[in-house]
């Protein structure tokens, strides 16, 4: 656990996280390269006053239904159906 925080009450989630990350910045004395969290964190705003920090990668999904564009955005690029899917993709071994 690199940080926390104790608050009165039951605040929203989203507003916590950049704070959070400067915070989390300033003990490492590096910027983070990548944030992950749950839905409550996932607003625009917050991905983008993540990415001003110079995240690199972020990874929240975002509340409510969301559009083609960010449906398109978090399918990955390539879907592996069968095991034959992955045997293709493995890498041969060099033997010896």
């Amino acid at each position: 656990m690199l940080d926390h925080s104790v608050h009165q009450g039951n605040p929203a989630d989203g507003p916590l996280l950049v704070p959070a990350m400067v915070r989390i910045q300033t003990l490492l004395g590096q910027v983070v390269r990548a944030v992950t969290a749950d839905r409550g964190y996932g607003e625009a705003k917050i991905d983008h006053e993540l990415r001003d920090l110079g995240v690199g990668r972020v990874v929240i999904p975002r509340q409510g239904k969301p559009s083609q564009a960010r449906r398109e955005a978090e399918q990955p690029r390539m879907r592996l159906r069968s095991p034959c899917s992955i045997r293709r993709l493995a890498v041969p071994l060099a033997v010896a």
